[in-house]
């Protein structure tokens, strides 16, 4: 015997005694009770492994177009992606005269302080030289800025590249924004794979 239970989906059973709760409506399935499910809907099960406890006990699966997210949650999951996409680019894509510079928020802010401070002293005032680490975690490349001008060349670089994954990125989502909503369930089929 096949049983519903909201909590449980499909439940497996000899005949449930006096103990369990019963009941035969979707709206004792809602309550908790468990739903002794009768042949028809069996044979539907069997032939719809894939249907829910409720599609099961209506003997009837939900159309696809019923199951898709809205237009708000596929922007939003579109945006998350592209999002993480972005902050990807910006840590680990930069590089400077061919070296690769990790930009995690913390070293951005680094980078910034010390800019900062050289612009503002003019790279007196034991502002200059300032050193960073470049490079990868295994090949460690140190950088040191012992003029204003190579430090100028390197943080406007560095910011250039942040304003410019940061623009693709809006402009990805300008494109999703601004698609019908057949192409965007294409582009959502496409990237999340339904």
């Amino acid at each position: 015997m096949i049983y519903i239970q909201k909590h449980i989906g499909f439940y497996n059973s000899q005949l449930l005694g006096d103990n369990y709760y019963t009941g035969t409506t979707l709206e004792d399935y809602h309550k908790g009770a468990y739903i002794l499910l009768d042949e028809e809907q069996v044979a539907f099960y069997e032939v719809n492994p894939q249907g829910t406890p409720e599609e099961v006990f209506n003997k009837e699966l939900t159309p696809i177009a019923e199951q898709l997210p809205s237009r708000e949650q596929l922007l939003q999951e579109a945006f998350e992606q592209i999002n993480q996409q972005v902050t990807k680019s910006i840590l680990s894509g930069f590089t400077w005269k061919e070296i690769p510079v990790w930009l995690s928020q913390e070293n951005q802010l680094n980078y910034k302080a010390a800019y900062d401070l050289a612009i503002q002293f003019n790279g007196k005032n034991q502002t200059l030289p300032v050193r960073f680490k470049f490079g990868t975690t295994t090949q460690p490349i140190y950088q040191e800025f012992t003029m204003l001008e190579e430090f100028t060349d390197f943080y406007t670089k560095m910011t250039g590249y942040i304003r410019e994954c940061c623009r693709v990125g809006w402009e990805q989502k300008d494109q999703l924004t601004a698609m019908t909503d057949e192409n965007l369930l294409n582009y959502w089929r496409r990237e999340v794979g339904i």
